[in-house]
């Protein structure tokens, strides 16, 4: 995300906040690139979105393994798709 937590824009974050059923207070940064999806998520204590509050943090990747190439050749834009990979296909047993 080419970021670190000093230079987040907290008013930016504690101004987008979420909150789940649980009650528990969320930011998500979202990012893709071509076929790399990147998931960041960070979950307060409480409403307050501070670096010293923070509860927990979340990350995620996947990447798309097949390029999208048309369907048949007619070029009507249906693209085959794939089964991402993520973090769990190279976790080892």
């Amino acid at each position: 995300f080419d970021t670190d937590l000093e230079s987040l824009d907290w008013e930016y974050i504690q101004e987008n906040l979420k909150v789940n059923d649980r009650g528990t207070y969320w930011y998500e940064f979202e990012k893709y690139h071509n076929r790399i999806y990147q998931d960041f998520t960070l979950l307060f204590k409480d409403n307050q979105a501070r670096r010293d509050n923070i509860k927990n943090i979340m990350f995620y990747v996947n990447w798309d393994k097949i390029r999208p190439l048309p369907a048949g050749n007619e070029g009507t834009g249906f693209f085959l798709g794939s089964v991402p990979i993520s973090c769990i296909y190279f976790k080892k047993d």
